[in-house]
């Protein structure tokens, strides 16, 4: 397994907006807030803080988000997410979590940024920028999940503080802000040690401005920063597709940002180290697995409508999910035992991408308690590619934009966009890119952005998923503020319908 960075958590206390502690029952004699944070490598320790949340967020609670979109679904009614993914449930409490690791992760940020200016050493400054990207990314999956009127932190929480509600468009002002600062600051990848593999780099916060400026449809600075990422030669796409998923690589150049996953790292048993994504995308809860999130049918549709140059199935196709023609096994099993039992016609695919097959295959075919999960990529070099295609179609560029695709294509031995579907429209090249990102990026969390950022998020999404047919408008554009928060904090309002 991976020990990639070592972390040394030593009097960091969980920043939810619901913590709750009395500061008075302090033991004097021991390290508290205010005598912690001495020096550099104190800093160190809170920003590493901040990957323990990416750990444990993106190893577990993310990976629901999938069925929000119409690239997942769950079919087994006795499910605590089957209602979810229809919009009919009266409780998300699933979704809870979401909202206090963003906060987690932000309030653990903040410790670093207000403490930095009063400690000296030669590497403050990047971890400071460091903590600048968490406290954007925290906010960016906070707004995407919750919409714009969540809690506005900007600084060190006290247990007594009620953060104000965010006003429209105030989120992601902070999260420009922030990545503005954060930028000049950071290493680029390459002048990362081996050892240091998975810390935020220069092009992870350039990459993730870039998501930012796209969510706001600011498409001509999202197409100038995006165009730093991709010149910067930081990056480039494997050239087997698979090596993102499988876990075979430990330096990935695809990978602008990743959770990563070691086994039992320096903070023992109880470390948010190991991923339980694996167990989640199968049909039946057999050989340690979770039926919690299947593929959509139209996961598998949208990969038959074109085959490669060689007049074979899109090869990203097995890859991405476990089907009944699938040329895979899924844990040693083939197509008929996955399917065996199913009662639910409706279900005909799972999600085979990031399922860990190495390992578990190494453990008999079964999913072992607390094996690490292949490191998840939060950032992908592909996503980057086409995001920016998407920026110059936007921006009136779209003959220079199929190259960016080509390039993604070609990886996959599919055939030049260039050559199969020439001279396309603005609008036609911006309907072919959703079925360019769908392929290549399913389950990879990037659906949700996409369909927000397109306007799909609602009834369009119901003629590829029918969970969208009972979507209300005007409510489940966005979740529920959780309730225990409500109940903490006065200054914030429920959303719309709940």
């Amino acid at each position: 397994m991976k020990n990639i960075f070592a972390k040394t958590l030593v009097v960091l206390v969980t920043f939810s907006l619901s913590s709750c502690f009395d500061l008075e029952k302090i033991d004097p004699n021991h390290l508290n807030e205010d005598t912690f944070w001495q020096a550099q490598e104190q800093l160190r320790s809170g920003a590493y803080a901040c990957y323990d949340v990416l750990q444990d967020y993106w190893g577990d609670e993310a990976c629901r988000i999938t069925g929000l979109t119409d690239e997942g679904t769950n079919e087994w009614p006795n499910s605590s997410v089957y209602n979810e993914f229809r919009f009919l449930s009266e409780d998300y409490g699933t979704y809870a979590d979401n909202w206090t690791k963003m906060y987690q992760m932000i309030g653990r940020a903040y410790q670093v940024i207000e403490r930095a200016p009063g400690i000296e050493g030669p590497d403050v400054a990047a971890i400071t920028a460091e903590a600048r990207f968490f406290v954007a990314l925290g906010y960016y999956n906070l707004q995407l999940l919750f919409g714009d009127h969540v809690a506005l932190v900007e600084g060190i929480q006290s247990p007594a503080d009620k953060p104000l509600r965010a006003e429209e468009g105030q989120i992601y002002k902070i999260m420009e802000r922030e990545l503005k600062l954060a930028i000049p600051e950071l290493p680029l990848a390459s002048e990362y040690t081996e050892g240091e593999y998975g810390l935020v780099s220069k092009g992870a916060a350039q990459a993730l401005l870039g998501k930012v400026y796209m969510q706001q449809h600011k498409y001509t600075e999202a197409e100038a920063e995006l165009n730093k990422v991709i010149n910067s030669g930081e990056y480039s796409l494997n050239v087997d597709y698979a090596i993102n998923f499988d876990g075979t690589e430990f330096v990935n150049p695809e990978a602008i940002l990743i959770a990563n996953f070691v086994f039992f790292g320096t903070e023992g048993t109880k470390a948010n180290d190991d991923s339980r994504r694996p167990k989640f995308n199968s049909l039946k809860e057999v050989l340690g697995t979770y039926g919690d999130i299947q593929a959509s049918n139209f996961i598998l549709e949208s990969f038959q409508t074109e085959n490669n140059k060689d007049g074979n199935p899109d090869p990203r196709l097995d890859e991405t999910i476990f089907h009944e023609n699938s040329s895979k096994t899924y844990y040693g099993k083939n197509w008929n035992y996955w399917i065996d039992g199913v009662q639910n016609p409706e279900i005909t695919t799972m999600y085979y991408k990031y399922s860990d097959q190495k390992s578990v295959n190494a453990n008999g075919g079964k999913i072992k308690a607390l094996t690490t999960g292949t490191d998840f990529i939060i950032i992908r070099y592909a996503d980057v590619l086409l995001l920016y295609a998407e920026a110059l179609n936007q921006n009136d560029k779209t003959n220079d934009a199929y190259a960016y695709v080509d390039m993604v294509r070609e990886r996959a031995n599919m055939n030049p966009l260039s050559t199969v579907m020439p001279g396309l429209s603005k609008s036609d090249f911006h309907e072919q890119l959703k079925h360019e990102r769908l392929v290549e990026l399913a389950s990879e969390l990037v659906r949700f952005d996409d369909l927000k950022r397109w306007g799909d998020y609602g009834p369009k999404s119901a003629v590829h998923d029918p969970n969208f047919l009972t979507f209300t408008v005007g409510k489940d554009e966005v979740l529920p503020i959780p309730q225990r928060e409500l109940n903490l904090n006065s200054n914030l309002i429920q959303n719309p319908n709940y």
